[in-house]
């Protein structure tokens, strides 16, 4: 247990804190809680621990690499923070820093759980995940930048309302992606390979979507109110609904379709 004590003791307001932790063996808990600060933090553990970072009010640089089976919250609310997260098996992963500055770079393998709260902020997320993730980013009232690239079976769900939002994803195996981006102004890039369900809703918005997805996709666009900017490639047997421009998307399938004589999985076309 790490606390601001020191801060209390000297009376000083800021205090610059530099911390390496290094555990090796089982099931350690650490919490670090240092306010109104600058701080360094650097933790490399093993072995299913849990780790709790508050640091409200600082400016906070984080790296953490964990192997087997962590739980890491951290928690940064008006700060300005840069958080690298390395961790393989099987982690819970929470970030939560509302009205911040804040960058986040995370490296997960194996089945990691991943839950990224920054309301009201400026904020910079680059995942790169490898199995079975769930990704759930929620960034409502800020300026984000979101860079995602999994492979195999995610779930990834982006909620970016009232935002000045520019999400790219590069995804293979079967994923399934929900973007909610409503009232915004929205750039989304998507790669995607492999039978992917994709699902974007960014009503009353300025969006540009472009989408790249070979085998498979389902991919549901709902754009109403909004102005539109979308351009689509899919190869091999997509089924494409974008229910707020009819006459684009005729045309769209009339050309679809003189290049692609097999549509197996369109009866309505």
């Amino acid at each position: 247990m790490i606390d601001d004590s020191l801060t209390q003791r000297k009376g000083a307001l800021i205090v610059n804190f530099i911390f390496t932790i290094i555990i090796i063996n089982n099931n350690p808990t650490v919490i670090i809680n240092i306010p109104n600060s600058i701080t360094t933090i650097t933790i490399i553990i093993i072995n299913n621990p849990t780790v709790i970072i508050n640091t409200p009010n600082s400016i906070t640089t984080i790296t953490i690499i964990i192997i087997n089976n962590p739980t890491v919250i951290i928690n940064t609310p008006n700060s300005i923070t840069t958080i690298i997260i390395i961790i393989i098996n099987n982690p819970t992963v929470i970030i939560n820093t509302p009205n911040s500055i804040t960058t986040i770079t995370i490296i997960i393998i194996n089945n990691p759980t991943v839950i990224i709260n920054t309301p009201n902020s400026i904020t910079t997320i680059t995942i790169i995940i490898i199995n079975n993730p769930t990704v759930i980013i929620n960034t409502p009232n800020s300026i984000t930048t979101i860079t995602i690239i999994i492979i195999n079976n995610p779930t990834v769900i982006i909620n970016t309302p009232n935002s000045i939002t520019t999400i790219i994803i590069i995804i293979i195996n079967n994923p399934t992606v929900i973007i909610n981006t409503p009232n915004s102004i929205t750039t989304i890039t998507i790669i995607i390979i492999n039978n992917p369900t994709v699902i974007i809703n960014t009503p009353n918005s300025i969006t540009t979507i472009t989408i790249i997805i070979i085998n498979n996709p389902t991919v549901i666009i709902n754009t109403p109110n909004s102005i539109t900017t979308i351009t689509i490639i899919i190869i091999n047997n997509p089924t494409h609904h974008h229910h707020q421009q009819p006459h684009r998307y005729h045309q769209y399938t009339q050309l679809h379709h003189h290049h692609h004589h097999h549509h197996h999985q369109q009866p309505h076309r």
